[in-house]
């Protein structure tokens, strides 16, 4: 039994902890690992349970009652001193602080005062919501001010970010790495979640935190029935079938849930498309139809 840890994309980076076991035929055995930390970039990867039976190759434990893989964050150690902030008691998502909109044309930042992680427990996080009203399409970008990326001496603490969009968490990025999220036709309210930790782990000292917002109205009701299509199976694994109901349909472009790209067409003609998606990634995507005047946006899960 070996338990490695892999690259998001699979790719096999190191055996974490393995041994050899003898187990009855139809009986089970109950394995712990325990281990002591890894010396990996701070991130998230897979943890992937592998098995070869005498006589057999290494292969990955059927998923059955458990996932695997699984996702892991990992972080560092160090250790550091500081006070409470203005933001506290924010250490949980439940009591994420709720940052103050106020929108100016369409447009929001808001930028910390001197945040900090104060706590080496569990309390090592901070969380921040901004709650997002109805009725808008919403362009979100996140970076943070810490002892790595801003003015020496400023900040004492180095910390990494994820951003929860209303439906899964992103990765955990650094600094100013991040690419705008897009976040489509916002039906009900709903809160933006950041969630900062320090790159070391429970490393303690100040950092600010950066969100920049845009937001622009959805297309009005008479044109969403004026764009009406339909599109299955949902969730799709291969090929995704796109009705459009009599509509002209000039664009069909499919983004990410951060906004980027995957792949657009044009020269649509027909009242129907077969929309190839074998060659995408597993996760959830918008798949946006443009008819030249409006669009119109739904979220498919491609599965594998």
């Amino acid at each position: 039994i070996s338990m490695d840890l892999h690259e998001l994309n699979g790719d096999w980076i190191t055996e974490v902890q393995g041994g050899t076991y003898s187990i009855l035929a139809n009986a089970s055995e109950h394995i712990v690992y325990n281990h002591s930390g890894l010396d990996n970039d701070p991130g998230s990867y897979k943890m992937v349970i592998w098995h070869k039976p005498n006589g057999g190759t290494w292969e990955i434990i059927a998923n059955g009652s458990y996932p695997n893989s699984i996702t892991v964050d990992i972080v560092g150690l160090n250790f550091a001193a500081d006070v409470p902030d203005m933001y506290e008691d924010n250490n949980t998502e439940a009591n994420a602080y709720e940052v103050p909109m106020s929108w100016t044309q369409d447009e929001f930042t808001f930028l910390s005062s001197t945040s900090n992680i104060h706590s080496v427990t569990a309390d090592s996080n901070d969380f921040y919501a901004l709650e997002l009203e109805s009725g808008y399409d919403y362009k979100v970008f996140t970076r943070v001010h810490d002892n790595y990326s801003s003015l020496t001496g400023m900040y004492t603490n180095d910390v990494v970010f994820k951003v929860h969009d209303g439906m899964s968490w992103s990765n955990f990025y650094d600094d100013g790495e991040m690419d705008s999220i897009t976040i489509l036709n916002v039906t009900t309210t709903q809160n933006l979640i950041v969630n900062v930790v320090p790159f070391f782990y429970n490393d303690l000292g100040s950092y600010d935190l950066e969100v920049y917002v845009q937001r622009r109205g959805v297309v009005s009701v008479s044109e969403e029935k004026a764009l009406n299509f339909s599109f299955y199976p949902n969730p799709v694994s291969d090929v995704l079938t796109i009705d459009f109901k009599e509509n002209e349909i000039k664009e069909i472009s499919l983004t990410s849930v951060q906004g980027q790209l995957i792949n657009k067409f044009s020269n649509i003609r027909g009242n129907s498309y077969q929309l190839d998606l074998s060659n995408v990634a597993e996760g959830i995507y918008y798949l946006n139809l443009f008819n030249g005047t409006s669009v119109i946006t739904e979220r498919i899960n491609v599965v594998k």
